[in-house]
């Protein structure tokens, strides 16, 4: 099994947005709040097919994204997590999460600057042959 371990923490956008990329899924990111940093901590393991990390952006974000080949769960240790996909719109909080299906557009509207979010990634080829 392939396990690999990925630790970031910068105040420099575009190295955040390229980290989260390269672990996660390349994504849109938007800064709500107007300030010029971003505080992003992220601790991540890979064990071949799931990823499970735990991510700080430090500031309020939105993040849109079709999730390829992969599904994601996201659930907030503190603060808020605002999600749109289609029609539906999902506000979780720390006790609860959100599910984002594989290639499927999704928006997280507000990642809260407070938000810390223990995010687990699925690859879906083989969830689905679970």
């Amino acid at each position: 099994m392939h396990v690999a371990n990925d630790e970031v923490g910068t105040r420099d956008w575009e190295k955040a947005h390229r980290a989260v990329s390269e672990v996660y899924f390349p994504h849109e990111l938007t800064a709500l709040d107007g300030r010029a940093e971003v505080n992003l901590t992220m601790h991540a393991v890979e064990l071949g097919g799931v990823t499970i990390g735990r991510l700080r952006w430090g500031t309020a974000v939105s993040i849109a994204c079709e999730y390829p080949g992969a599904y994601e769960v996201n659930i907030p240790l503190s603060g808020r997590l605002h999600s749109r996909s289609g029609s539906e719109e999902v506000v979780s909080t720390p006790g609860s999460g959100t599910i984002f299906t594989a290639d499927s557009p999704s928006v997280i509207t507000n990642w809260t600057q407070d938000c810390q979010v223990l995010g687990v990634k699925f690859d879906a080829e083989q969830l689905e042959q679970e």
